[in-house]
């Protein structure tokens, strides 16, 4: 054994006095296994970061104890929280903006739609973003994905703001339709497209 503490350039004590410390850390941790189980059956929702702010064990840190608990299973299960809003059309144009320095306003807007839930309904709300000022200059809600929605959200912006020299979006069915296509052309607003419109 003196061999293997030569080695290991700690002495005898040192070794019991860390077999000690581990011994101790694990009698609490496991008692805090405990406590956290409980917690974790009256809080279900909540996450470790903040389980460990109400805890505040002063034996472990908190990066560590989201690691141990969340190696043990104790992270929250989440549900997705995901309503389709892009409904790929057959016609879409080509992507004019990658790469593109953009230097002053009604360069490029984008378009985008998500949506938000109340009680049991889903808002669905078209937004335009003017790029290069980072200002909605146009939007809509509804409770549909038709284009008309996103007509009127457009309508609104080029009222508000003139024309831009390209419009940017994906190629979600909304984009695509005929009167949305036509309302830029007739603004000699060129249709740019992509998979995703950001």
């Amino acid at each position: 054994m003196n061999a293997l503490y030569k080695v290991l350039n700690m002495s005898k004590q040192a070794v019991y006095q860390r077999i000690k410390r581990q011994k101790i850390f694990e009698e609490k941790l496991l008692l805090l296994l405990i406590i956290v189980g409980k917690f974790r059956k009256k809080h279900p929702g909540m996450g470790l970061r903040k389980i460990y702010d109400k805890l505040q064990p002063d034996f472990l840190g908190r990066d560590k104890f989201i690691e141990i608990f969340r190696e043990l299973g104790y992270s929250v299960k989440r549900k997705r929280n995901f309503k389709r809003t892009t409904f790929a059309g057959k016609f879409s144009y080509p992507n004019l903006i990658k790469g593109m320095k953009i230097c002053k306003p009604n360069m490029v807007w984008q378009s985008d739609i998500t949506y938000y839930r109340v009680n049991n309904t889903f808002y669905y709300i078209t937004f335009i973003i003017d790029v290069y000022t980072r200002e909605i200059v146009g939007y809509h809600v509804s409770k549909h994905l038709r284009a008309s929605a996103n007509v009127k959200a457009l309508k609104m912006a080029l009222k508000r703001y003139g024309a831009p020299k390209i419009h940017h979006s994906d190629r979600g069915v909304q984009y695509g339709s005929k009167e949305y296509t036509e309302l830029l052309k007739a603004h000699n607003v060129r249709i740019s497209m992509s998979i995703e419109a950001w």
